[in-house]
């Protein structure tokens, strides 16, 4: 049992007069950890709200049928919860019935029913086999709209504040900490061992809970006009709550008073899911998307260089 979640469901009944027994499931969308961090995100953003699932899978795994009214609990990949959403609309209908405009409340890449169909062939097929089922224009498919009408807001166990450090042997052990808890954004040793160098040499920013670092962010001079993200990490217990924003905003206060642009570099979208994400996430912060050089690292993973006006 998710207990976090659970006792976030209780407290929302308690708060909103809402009964226990219309908890339809606590769940995470997606079936990897990445595409569930992914779309948990969507969801808060407001552009995921609707989801989709096989009718004939229900019945083979004996389980209820959503319905209008019912409440779930959405967690991210780390089982955190990230919000309650409410079911507002529910149609079963058959694969080639499915519209652009369903396909596009999913959220998901260019919203078109052509991605829609693509996804979700690729993502369906395993379960469908694995039951012995064709999938086809004749499946039926449950859809369901539904709205975010809470998002989870944990009290914080420990105060939390932002500090600058400058001590290099305590930036070191910091930035070495804190990569070494995201092996799948810095899991080649000797790229993460620059990072854990260089960083000693900028300016670096801690968020820290009580004494225990969570997350740093660092920020290096390219030219008298523009500063870099050099580095940025924050341990993964504690994404999707909301701190990569307020650990950007520390470094953007103090880049304001010295630069016009701040900039910073990561693959270019659509070779890995994780990178994707980091994409939108910069994006929301208001960076957009400058240039990309194939080779600059290497041709498995071109660098992508986003930049934003600090003006």
């Amino acid at each position: 049992m998710n207990l976090e979640a659970q006792k976030y469901w209780e407290s929302f009944c308690l708060k909103n007069g809402v009964s226990q027994a219309s908890l339809y499931e606590i769940f995470a969308f997606g079936n990897t950890k990445e595409h569930a961090d992914e779309l948990a995100d969507l969801v808060l953003e407001g552009k995921k709200t609707g989801t989709s699932s096989g009718y004939e899978l229900y019945q083979m795994d004996n389980e209820p049928l959503p319905k209008v009214g019912d409440y779930s609990v959405v967690v991210n990949s780390s089982k955190v919860p990230i919000g309650i959403i409410q079911t507002v609309e529910v149609v079963i209908l058959p694969w080639k019935e499915i519209t652009e405009e369903l396909a596009a409340t999913e959220g998901e890449g260019d919203l078109s029913l052509m991605y829609w169909q693509k996804g979700h062939y690729n993502y369906f097929k395993p379960y469908y086999e694995e039951h012995g089922l064709l999938l086809n224009e004749e499946t039926k498919i449950v859809f369901e709209r539904f709205q975010l009408v809470d998002r989870y807001l944990p009290k914080l166990r420990k105060p939390m504040r932002i500090d600058l450090v400058e001590e290099a042997i305590e930036k070191k052990k910091i930035v070495q900490e804190i990569l070494n808890d995201l092996p799948e954004w810095f899991g080649l040793p000797d790229s993460t061992q620059e990072y854990v160098e260089e960083c000693q040499k900028y300016p670096l920013w801690v968020l820290q809970e009580t004494s225990e670092p969570i997350g740093f962010i660092s920020l290096k001079e390219t030219s008298k006009a523009t500063g870099e993200i050099y580095c940025m990490g924050i341990k993964k217990a504690y994404h999707h709550r909301g701190l990569g924003k307020r650990l950007l905003g520390e470094l953007e206060s103090y880049a304001r008073e010295h630069y016009l642009f701040l900039q910073v570099k990561t693959v270019a979208e659509g070779h890995y899911a994780i990178y994707d994400q980091t994409i939108h996430f910069y994006r929301r912060m208001g960076f957009v998307e400058l240039e990309v050089f194939p080779t600059l690292w290497d041709e498995w993973n071109p660098c992508l260089v986003m930049i934003k006006s600090l003006n």
